[in-house]
């Protein structure tokens, strides 16, 4: 996972921007506080013990 800054060094030219963050860690607060606003909401889930 690239730094927050360089992410958004890398979007600057772009109308649209998709960025992940977990809202427990401290990137998502940074984004909000740079005017990003939170859209939606992306699970993964895995079942203990499965293969494949």
């Amino acid at each position: 996972m690239e730094h927050p800054a360089t992410a958004l060094r890398h979007t600057s030219d772009c109308s649209l921007v998709f960025l992940l963050a977990d809202p427990d860690d401290w990137p998502h607060a940074w984004y909000i506080r740079r005017g990003f606003k939170p859209i939606g909401r992306f699970h993964v889930f895995t079942r203990a013990g499965s293969e494949g």
